[in-house]
């Protein structure tokens, strides 16, 4: 009465061919495995991929600087994986309040020598209308060098790019 292993005598053994397992528990479990892989891959990847340009956000340079009306405001100089940018924030007694962002022409992040010293982020009355700007030296791709300057405009109450025409006289 013993549990018989062997071959059935009257059953040919093929071997090129071997008996299917789909639709065994097994088989369904190995295809639900595979399918959760590769959805946990995409889904991982997915995740990666999205974050990627928000993921780099370093702050390079700050500055504070006052308005002609008394007002002080934090000047960022950011580097992303997009290039650079300059927020600035007023700074009030609760929070810091974004006032404006703009990009910079260059991609890198630049220096240059004011009164002596090697700095990326400056002040400096480049029109001589007693009233500070904003310097922002970078460097393209080809490594060629540019300078925002960021000028505060009473009339509107707002930060501008200060225009090359305005200042080429000088």
């Amino acid at each position: 009465m013993g549990l018989n292993l062997s071959t059935p005598q009257n059953v040919p053994l093929d071997k090129t061919n071997p008996p299917s397992v789909k639709g065994t528990p097994f088989h369904l479990s190995s295809k639900l495995a595979v399918l959760f892989f590769v959805s946990s891959l995409l889904i991982f990847s997915f995740a990666v991929f999205k974050n990627e340009d928000r993921s780099f956000r370093k702050i390079i340079s700050k500055i504070l600087y006052t308005t002609p009306n008394g007002m002080v405001h934090q000047v960022l100089k950011i580097q992303t994986t997009k290039g650079i940018s300059v927020e600035i924030y007023k700074l009030n007694a609760n929070y810091p309040q974004l006032v404006s962002k703009f990009e910079v022409l260059g991609e890198k992040d630049g220096y240059f020598i004011l009164g002596g010293s090697g700095t990326n982020l400056a002040t400096f009355d480049i029109d001589y209308d007693l009233k500070q700007e904003i310097l922002i030296p970078t460097f393209d791709h080809n490594l060629t060098a540019k300078l925002d300057i960021i000028k505060y405009d009473e009339a509107a109450q707002k930060f501008i790019i200060f225009e090359e025409s305005s200042y080429s006289s000088y």
